[in-house]
């Protein structure tokens, strides 16, 4: 008798496992006043462990900007680098304490928002209790976005106040202009290795030498101390152009905005903000006289490089004036 012999099928036990969500999180604080209230390695941790504690996420990063300001994503390094990591289609989820710390510009916060969208990011803003996996939240976006761009013109306009006040003691604010130093009094000396420079400049420019030849000699100046300083033309005018080297200390020449879709622009002071001007300040570097001469030949451009004018002569035309006083 022929018997058939039935085979069992195998089967096998396979446990589909779980594919985890690519988790990532973005801390920053911009002030000391922001650091000491929420320890910023603290907030890094705190997410780290978060993530790695769930057994639904797999940690990619946690990035952190560290003494950067919100209103512009230019300078937040480490935003970029996240950004970029998510274009690369390395992250599903990304953690944030709140808008603020994502960003204080509200049409940057919608953009990068709507562009991670687009990449199927998810974004969970834990302060507010908001998750861009809910497409009807974009509306509370954007109140929350404008509230934070509207603390930090507050922000902005208090440091204004402060800065005023002080100008009123006859303290000025900012860095101290090449060719000085500020002393622990606030009073500006004069620091002679870089003053000798800012001189040898200004004389030549009242000589009609061109800008390539003033620079070159700055240049040999430069390495003949060692110093590693390098100078461009830009940094050049600038100089030619700085009222304090008269000893004059004149607040608020530029002014910083914040304007939409960019952030913090810096410009020209046009009479939206007042001004101080704090006379004698300083010891000065040359006199008025001879300031406001060079200053009208860096603005009618008499200072400019002739065509060719490297080919001809190769480096400056007369080294006697390149010498200090």
């Amino acid at each position: 008798m022929i018997q058939k012999i039935q085979h069992r099928k195998t089967v096998k036990n396979i446990t589909a496992e779980k594919t985890k969500i690519r988790a990532a999180a973005y801390c920053r604080v911009s002030t000391a006043q922001e650091l000491q209230e929420d320890s910023f390695d603290l907030q890094m941790e705190t997410y780290r462990k978060k993530i790695e504690s769930n057994p639904d996420l797999t940690l990619v990063d946690v990035y952190g900007d560290l003494g950067r300001s919100g209103t512009q994503i230019k300078g937040r390094n480490e935003f970029q680098r996240m950004m970029k990591d998510c274009r690369d289609g390395k992250i599903d989820l990304i953690y944030c304490k709140s808008i603020s710390r994502f960003g204080r510009n509200m049409e940057n916060v919608l953009a990068s928002i709507r562009e991670l969208q687009k990449l199927h990011v998810r974004v969970i803003f834990e302060k507010e209790g908001l998750d861009t996996k809910n497409q009807q939240s974009e509306i509370i976006f954007g109140i929350m976005a404008t509230i934070a761009e509207e603390e930090s013109r507050s922000i902005a306009e208090n440091l204004h106040w402060g800065r005023k006040a002080r100008l009123k003691k006859g303290r000025p604010y900012g860095e101290v202009s090449y060719g000085y130093r500020e002393k622990k009094d606030h009073t500006w000396v004069i620091y002679e290795p870089e003053a000798e420079r800012v001189r040898t400049a200004f004389r030549m420019a009242l000589g009609h030498h061109n800008y390539t030849e003033i620079r070159m000699a700055l240049q040999e100046m430069e390495d003949r101390d060692g110093t590693g300083r390098t100078w461009i033309q830009s940094t050049l005018q600038y100089l030619l152009v700085n009222p304090y080297y008269t000893g004059s200390y004149i607040s608020n020449k530029t002014i910083e905005t914040v304007v939409g879709g960019k952030g913090k622009v810096r410009r020209d002071n046009s009479g939206e903000r007042g001004q101080f001007i704090i006379e004698n300040h300083h010891e000065p570097l040359i006199s008025k006289e001879d300031f406001e001469t060079v200053e009208e030949l860096v603005k009618t451009k008499a200072l400019f490089t002739p065509r060719n004018w490297r080919k001809l002569h190769g480096k400056c035309t007369d080294q006697k004036t390149a010498e200090p006083v």
